[in-house]
């Protein structure tokens, strides 16, 4: 973790969650990712368990799109096997106190990762475009507060890859007596409330990993 984070440097913490969640004069956000959760009323709602255009579009806050054919695929053929799999991964669960058989390998999660990801014709390639990154995102975007977002700034501040990424945070979190979950909910500004915890701290190691700070 980067010393901002080991350290609990609340100041600079505020400072930075203020800057990328903040509006500029026009109204607009600074940061488009700001948005991903809150886009249409958040993905983990009244549509928890399917995914829908608005979580495509949602994704592509956080720079990153859902090729055309994996988008078909997705909420197309592949719908009901999704749906299915997102009923199985609890939802007001928060990865901290995840047990092992919600992010384990065998896990409702896991195979949807392995689904999402999967091809739909040969001839496009091994996962259709839709990488790691992607992946990371639009089931982050429908369970916020248990699987996190994870791209290639990230991976390279952690030196942890996105598919070991669910135990490993989980660990951190939970080291201390969670003392990095509790500093993080304790240290956001009221207004992010509902911006999950592992949100939260995704968005501090993605400001530090891309020089923002």
């Amino acid at each position: 973790m980067p010393d901002l984070i080991a350290q609990r440097d609340s100041k600079t913490a505020i400072r930075l969650w203020k800057q990328y969640f903040a509006l500029d004069s026009q109204g607009r956000p600074n940061f488009s990712g700001s948005q991903f959760e809150r886009f249409r009323g958040g993905g983990d709602k009244a549509t928890r368990d399917v995914f829908t255009s608005d979580d495509l579009v949602a994704v592509s806050l956080l720079s990153v799109n859902v090729p055309a054919q994996s988008a078909l695929r997705i909420l197309g053929p592949d719908a009901d096997r999704c749906s299915a799999l997102l009923e199985a991964i609890p939802t007001g669960l928060t990865l901290a106190d995840s047990p092992e058989s919600t992010i384990g390998t065998g896990s409702s999660a896991a195979q949807l990762w392995r689904l999402l990801r999967q091809s739909s014709t040969p001839t496009r390639g091994a996962h259709d475009g839709i990488g790691k990154t992607t992946t990371s995102k639009l089931i982050g975007r429908k369970r916020p507060d248990l699987i996190p977002v994870w791209d290639s700034v990230v991976t390279g501040l952690t030196a942890q890859d996105s598919n070991g990424s669910w135990a490993w945070l989980r660990s951190e979190l939970r080291s201390s007596d969670s003392s990095l979950d509790r500093w993080i909910r304790d240290t956001a500004p009221d207004e992010l409330i509902d911006i999950s915890t592992i949100r939260l701290l995704d968005v501090l190691l993605w400001m530090v990993g891309s020089g923002r700070h």
